[in-house]
């Protein structure tokens, strides 16, 4: 089955949508703004990138049902960017590994779903 290239406004949408999960975690472990802001743009800037890339490099073909590379390799996509910045809080952060989880988890179900 020949691989099919995911739509620029799916990729969008899976990227804003991954993004608002991360910031309202953030919020909700009371994050600073800037690094909500930094998070939630980082994330979606990321899927982006990755699924183009997907797109580009034909990751799309499913290995599991509805599961591609490009759909799993989102997990990493979505983690990334609030690990990073949990680094950088101080340690009395509460549930400063709350947006980590969300962000993966996000970043694979919302891509399974719109892609």
């Amino acid at each position: 089955m020949p691989d099919q290239a995911i739509a620029w406004y799916q990729i969008l949408a899976a990227g804003v949508l991954t993004g608002a999960a991360v910031w309202l975690a953030a919020r909700r472990s009371n994050w600073p703004v800037r690094s909500m802001f930094a998070t939630a743009v980082g994330v979606a800037l990321l899927i982006g990138l990755w699924r183009w890339l997907a797109n580009l490099w034909q990751l799309n073909a499913d290995f599991l049902p509805l599961v591609s590379v490009g759909d799993a390799l989102c997990l990493l996509a979505g983690a990334l960017p609030p690990a990073v910045a949990a680094l950088f809080l101080p340690v009395h952060t509460q549930a400063r590994w709350l947006p980590i989880g969300i962000g993966a988890l996000a970043g694979f179900i919302i891509n399974v779903v719109i892609l």
